[in-house]
């Protein structure tokens, strides 16, 4: 198993619209498969930042090309963060991200969802399902059941911590992050099943436990199945 990796920051996706990303490759630069990871929102998103990073790391050490990267209208990818396309983008950044995975290489791909990020790689799976997968295994890793339970946390803790006079009229604001009312009704449709996975005709990779250590051992890596049931859907 290699000691190192490297970590190279990019921009991949439309060349009118790149998508800011950082690869995480073997030393050697051959990989035997590819993992896009699809990160939280706003102030979860934030938090969680190491998350993505270690379990990049210690993927590549076994062997993965893989990409954590910025949906479009967040962090340095392109667009401006408050659109009422916002839903759709993010739901495109994944296929972008996909993209990039076959352009390096990668054979075969799984796709990690954390917090929200599960949601938006869940749609792009709903809409991408009657064409031919780029995704052979998806792993979601402490899911949310809609976009509304998302939001209403979210907006709670926005309104005690900064206060409701701080909001901007026609504007959902998170900390971390604003939505336009368009973009957050949008988000706020978004559903995952009671097992999204086999919904997607997808492979789920399963740890035992259902965190990041158990992930590596067995979702990603051998190729198994990963999904966190049932999900609440309040």
């Amino acid at each position: 198993m290699p000691l190192t990796t490297t970590e190279v920051p990019t921009f991949f996706g439309p060349s009118d619209s790149p998508l800011f990303g950082v690869v995480h490759l073997p030393v050697d630069n051959q990989i035997r498969g590819g993992v896009v990871i699809c990160g939280s929102l706003g102030k979860e998103g934030m938090d969680s930042v190491r998350l993505p990073r270690v379990l990049a790391g210690s993927l590549a050490r076994r062997g993965f090309g893989v990409l954590r990267f910025d949906y479009l209208g967040l962090g340095d990818s392109a667009y401006a963060q408050v659109r009422d396309d916002a839903v759709a983008n993010w739901v495109a950044s994944v296929g972008h991200a996909l993209e990039y995975l076959t352009l390096i290489g990668a054979e075969s791909a799984t796709a990690i969802g954390i917090r929200a990020g599960c949601l938006i790689l869940n749609e792009y799976l709903t809409q991408s399902h009657a064409q031919s997968h780029t995704v052979n295994r998806v792993v979601y890793l402490d899911p949310y059941g809609t976009g509304r339970r998302y939001l209403r946390e979210h907006t709670t803790l926005f309104r005690l911590s900064v206060g409701a006079d701080a909001a901007t009229p026609g504007e959902v604001s998170i900390i971390g992050g604003r939505l336009s009312d368009h973009a957050a009704a949008e988000f706020a449709a978004l559903r995952m099943g009671a097992n999204p996975v086999s919904a997607h005709g997808v492979e789920n990779g399963e740890g035992e436990h259902g965190s990041a250590d158990s992930l590596e051992e067995g979702a990603a890596v051998e190729s198994k199945r990963v999904c966190h049931e049932p999900l609440s859907t309040i």
